[in-house]
């Protein structure tokens, strides 16, 4: 069984992502009821369904970073004792980070803050990361690289260029934890029958000749507050649906499904009966869910 250890090196990144949101809204003056942040891949899809001005962090790239690599265990001695661990690798997360909006001089005033915010910031504040992150006792640095043209990243999405960043940050990665955990996924379950041709011929069902009559999903996620604690307890109900109530594990863990792929609306009711609506995409890269 994985240690607590283990469990919270897999939500690194989920972790980044709520220093960031603190970052924007508490350090960048941006108010979360006026501005949404989000971590999506962009779509027109995903494009179609934003109702205020969006400042999207969107991760295209991971790479180590070999400036930093060090072959060596880190050694921590306790008395007379010494304990050598593996040594902790320095990876950059890379984002571009695009400002949407229906009026263009908005899109213009949030990604320049944002640039501003961005640069006044060479490393993430330490008051600002999880116990997770500080564990590591190591800066994590950031940087904006150069922006290259970016015209067929746009065109492939379907979206009409707008402005936007690089942005890397520089995060540890112990290798031997991550690997330890398993991996849980969206997981999706399909309803197939032979097609008619197959059928008259007596073949039952081809691999890849199958006709789909639906599908359906279960997917999985964590509920964290602003310091990316898992929230205990928290149930979750799906506005609209029929579907049973779940609550998050010792861990703030989730499932739900079977769900159809779409759009749907999530009620969060935490332990001490405050409630939170949150929008879903399914499926989406993530499901984990940050309490503001």
């Amino acid at each position: 069984m994985p240690t607590s250890r283990q469990l919270e090196a897999c939500m690194m990144i989920a972790e980044l992502h709520s220093v960031l949101r603190r970052l924007v809204y508490e350090r960048g003056q941006i108010a979360p009821d006026e501005v949404a942040l989000t971590f999506e891949r962009p779509s027109r899809v995903w494009y179609d369904t934003l109702t205020r001005p969006t400042l999207n962090f969107f991760l295209y790239g991971i790479e180590e970073n070999s400036d930093f690599r060090n072959a060596r265990g880190q050694v921590t001695r306790t008395g007379k004792t010494a304990t050598v661990s593996g040594p902790t690798y320095r990876i950059d997360v890379n984002y571009m980070i695009s400002a949407f909006s229906t009026i263009a001089a908005d899109e213009h005033a949030l990604i320049w803050r944002t640039l501003a915010l961005l640069l006044r910031h060479p490393a993430l504040p330490q008051e600002l990361l999880s116990e997770r992150l500080r564990a590591f006792e190591l800066s994590i640095l950031t940087r904006l690289p150069r922006l290259d043209d970016d015209f067929d990243f746009w065109k492939a999405v379907e979206l009409e260029p707008r402005p936007c960043l690089r942005y890397t940050v520089v995060l540890p990665l112990d290798p031997h934890q991550v690997l330890d955990v398993p991996l849980v996924l969206t997981r999706t379950t399909r309803m197939v029958r032979p097609t008619p041709e197959d059928e008259a011929a007596g073949k039952g069902m081809q691999r890849g000749h199958g006709i789909e009559l639906a599908a359906s999903l279960r997917i999985g996620g964590q509920v964290l507050d602003q310091q990316g604690r898992p929230v205990v307890g928290a149930q979750l109900t799906i506005e609209g649906r029929a579907l049973a109530p779940v609550h998050t594990n010792e861990e703030g863990r989730f499932t739900l499904g079977p769900l159809q792929p779409g759009q749907l609306t999530l009620r969060v009711t935490l332990p001490d009966a405050e409630e939170r609506l949150v929008p879903l995409i399914i499926p989406s890269e993530r499901y984990d869910i940050v309490i503001d």
